[in-house]
């Protein structure tokens, strides 16, 4: 799951001393799976969540729609809307 990066300086400036410690989820599935569980509904977007099919398996659920583009820096950009209704409703 988890990955401890430490890089003792950064690489522009060797001579100064500037550590720097991270904690890097290597298993998106661990972040999501709360998620999942406590919402009905829920949107997810990334640009690095692939393959986006393996997704649905480990994390047992089954989506209602899928949808991958391809990477591109010419394309309009994409602006989702997404509309929901409370129970209260």
């Amino acid at each position: 799951g988890f990955a401890i990066i430490y890089e003792p300086f950064d690489e522009r400036t060797p001579n100064v001393p500037d550590p720097i410690l991270q904690l890097c989820c290597l298993d998106a599935s661990i972040a999501i799976a709360p998620v999942l569980e406590r919402f009905q509904s829920v949107v997810i977007t990334s640009g690095t969540l692939s393959p986006i099919e393996l997704y649905p398996k480990l994390l047992n659920f089954h989506p209602v729609c899928i949808q991958s583009f391809p990477m591109t820096l010419t394309r309009e950009c994409i602006c989702p809307l997404v509309l929901t209704r409370g129970t209260d409703q």
